[in-house]
């Protein structure tokens, strides 16, 4: 008997055993990212100091003229004196000061119109809200200049919102516009609870960054023309913030995130500050002061009060001793904190705003089921944009879209010679390449005429390097060892033709990119079966990492490549900011059908924005890249905004008969197509010159049908993006 109970106490010590094992195992697979802010948990960034002088920064303070000064003498007698101690200029100026030049009503708007023109008394100039105070000396505004950038804003802690009330921004023509323009917003205000500058800001921002391309962010614009209250004004906040992205840079426009900027709000941490993490903190009104006195004590750093605050100095700034040398203030012992309390509640605040992000209340809609009103912002709010989006008149719906018709972009050419640009394909071993003979052969005389190198690959050339099992994969590691052979590769899919030959490469090829993707038309997708890359350590890799992200699969419905794909560029914009999309992935992970991975790509692409340029990453818009699929103009194309068509198989053709006509544009099916040819490619007739070719002119369309044809299915896939956004939440079970 003791020998038996020996026997089943190994055997179930060795299956405990294999159980802990697995768990690990899926664990370090399928990551449900709750951990993710213990793992990566807020920290204040330390920023390094630039090497402008004090002498050339100016603090900058508009009060409205007839303000009483008294209420924030606290918070500007620490600004007073810091500006002495580091020798910054200080202006504390009313809003009046140009007044035959900021004839602005609304004193919000006013003041940055005032700041406009102060601009030139300094290199950069620091704006304040009044009621900002400075708590830790030994910080310098120098740690926030960017090189390379006109403005600096920051994120709100306690929102979605970017702050109105401050900013640094350096002295030039760009800067002096873009606040003029800023400022000028008053005049375009919606009749609507715009929420002044604050609201204004957004919509501006998006007009700045995203110039000519209304059509991403309209639908915000709608919900900010019929915002009735806060919670309207937030939805349509947090809708231009999914469309820009958590990205910090917009080329002349930085947007420091949460956290990492020179200002906080005091209610965050009741008062309490660490002087590591801390430089100046907002909301120090001396009406709103309070004593801190027994019945307050232990002070808990949960915050209590919005409008109420404590005094972190041990009394009130004797001016007259603020000196260079003079970096020691007397503090109030019982308001610090650790460096760890102040960022763990930051980090714990954090993410309560992120989950806000999905969370619903209840309150009835016409129309709608019950949606959340109070704290929606970001995606949750996309339900009632939703409701908005559908419950528009379809002429205002129409006219947005109408009026931005997407139009096929003009690439300038690359001066690249055709000889350093290379064109492969990868196909499986195992391929009867028969089944993609029309497009291989379209392909073959486009780079005969142009001089192009052509590969045509199978996916073992490089078995010893690439020995990822799934081919999809695998294709992408055999393309980042053939980079070397020219200075650009297109990778293209096995079943992409080329339909018009004029169209060169050289368009698409941008100097800046190391690589440029495209976005696929019907979806939410970046295509993983074609793009551009260039010839450098970065890109192989990037291409090589890319493709070893086969081991990193979750046991879900993945999408192989093309699912993988999206993760992998969202890290690699985002490196070490896994909490800007790790819903995402809680979604990924989760993913059992076509439907769950197009919902975890739309999370992913809100995350990444509505921008092209990711640093080394481009990514073309949709109906901009080199190619589209065919089917969605039902086999009908136009020589002006075509170049190479997607999904041409030769087992899928079908006969253009008389049955067929007339061809109406509306896709009949996806996996058959017509020939837009009139016969078949005769190879020896491709060479330099001659660029024609003959056509059915059955399938030839005039551009503007083709692009309105491609507008309503934009309009189409953007509303479907929406309602997958809508649904977060209930498929995160967040409450």
């Amino acid at each position: 008997m003791n020998q038996i109970a020996l026997r089943k106490t190994r055997a179930f010590f060795f299956v405990f055993i294999i159980c802990i094992i697995f768990i690990i195992y899926v664990s370090k697979r399928n990551v449900e990212t709750d951990v993710v802010y213990s793992s990566q948990i807020y920290r204040h960034v330390n920023h390094h100091e630039s090497n402008i002088s004090s002498e050339d920064i100016q603090i900058v303070i508009v009060i409205e003229a007839t303000t009483y000064l008294d209420t924030y003498k606290h918070a500007l007698d620490t600004v007073k004196c810091y500006s002495a101690i580091h020798g910054y200029k200080l202006q504390i100026v009313p809003d009046n000061i140009y007044q035959g030049n900021c004839t602005h009503k609304d004193k919000f708007f006013r003041r940055h119109c005032v700041v406009a023109h102060l601009l030139e008394n300094a290199e950069y100039t620091l704006f304040l809200d009044a009621d900002i105070g400075v708590v830790n000396p030994r910080k310098k505004i120098q740690d926030f200049i960017c090189k390379d950038v006109e403005i600096v804003f920051y994120d709100r802690f306690y929102n979605q919102e970017v702050m109105a009330g401050s900013y640094l921004v350096k002295n030039s023509d760009w800067s002096f516009n873009f606040l003029k323009g800023f400022a000028d917003y008053e005049f375009r205000l919606p009749k609507s609870f715009h929420g002044t500058d604050n609201g204004a800001l957004h919509a501006y921002l998006a007009e700045v960054i995203l110039p000519g391309r209304s059509y991403e962010y309209y639908l915000c614009m709608e919900l900010y023309k019929i915002s009735k209250d806060y919670a309207d004004l937030f939805a349509y906040e947090a809708c231009i913030r999914s469309v820009l992205g958590s990205h910090e840079s917009f080329g002349p426009i930085k947007i420091l995130e949460k956290g990492t900027a020179w200002t906080r709000d005091n209610w965050l941490t009741n008062s309490k500050w660490n002087p590591h993490s801390d430089f100046m903190i907002h909301g120090w009104k001396l009406n709103q002061l309070m004593d801190l006195s027994k019945e307050h004590m232990p002070l808990s750093i949960q915050e209590k009060s919005r409008s109420t605050w404590f005094n972190p100095l041990q009394g009130s700034i004797q001016l007259n001793l603020c000196t260079s040398s003079n970096l020691t203030w007397s503090y109030n012992p019982r308001l610090l904190a650790t460096t760890d309390e102040i960022e763990d509640k930051l980090t714990m605040f954090r993410r309560s705003v992120d989950m806000d992000k999905y969370k619903h209340q209840n309150k009835d809609l016409t129309g709608m089921p019950k949606i959340g009103r109070e704290k929606l912002v970001c995606l949750s709010i996309i339900c009632i944009i939703v409701f908005y989006y559908f419950s528009l008149p379809k002429s205002i719906s129409e006219r947005a879209y109408l009026n931005q018709i997407y139009r096929y972009a003009n690439h300038k050419e690359s001066n690249v010679s055709s000889e350093d640009i290379q064109i492969v394909m990868v196909v499986e071993a195992k391929t009867d390449l028969k089944i993609y003979k029309y497009a291989l052969d379209t392909v073959k005389c486009y780079c005969a005429i142009h001089g192009y190198k052509l590969e045509i690959v199978p996916d073992n050339m490089f078995e010893n390097n690439c020995t990822h099992k799934d081919k999809f994969f695998r294709r992408h590691c055999v393309v980042a060892h053939l980079l070397k052979n020219a200075e650009y590769t297109l990778f293209l899919d096995a079943d992409v033709g080329v339909v018009n030959p004029r169209k060169k490469i050289q368009e698409f090829i941008d100097d800046q990119s190391h690589i440029i993707h495209y976005d696929r038309f019907f979806n939410h997708e970046i295509s993983a079966g074609g793009y551009i890359a260039k010839n450098s350590r970065w890109t192989y890799k990037y291409l090589t990492e890319f493709a070893n992200w086969e081991s990193k699969l979750p046991n879900s419905f993945h999408g192989t490549d093309n699912g993988a794909l999206h993760i992998y560029i969202a890290q690699t914009v985002f490196p070490q900011r896994e909490y800007e999309y790790h819903h995402c992935v809680r979604l990924y992970n989760r993913s059992r059908n076509f439907e769950d991975l197009s919902v975890y790509e739309a999370c992913i692409r809100s995350v990444l924005g509505a921008q092209e340029n990711f640093g080394n990453i481009k990514i073309l818009e949709k109906g901009t890249g080199w190619a589209r699929d065919n089917w969605l103009t039902n086999s009908k194309w136009n020589p002006e905004r075509d170049f190479m068509i997607h999904g041409w198989k030769t087992n899928q053709l079908v006969k253009l008969g008389r049955a067929s006509l007339p061809i109406s544009m509306d896709a009949k099916h996806r996996n058959t197509w017509f020939n837009p040819l009139d016969g078949k490619i005769e190879l020896e007739l491709c060479a330099p010159g001659n660029l024609t070719w003959n056509y059915d002119d059955r399938l030839i369309s005039s551009r503007d049908n083709i692009e309105d044809k491609l507008t309503l299915i934009r309009r189409q896939v953007d509303a479907e993006k929406i309602q997958r956004l809508a649904s977060i939440a209930g498929r995160l079970g967040i409450e």
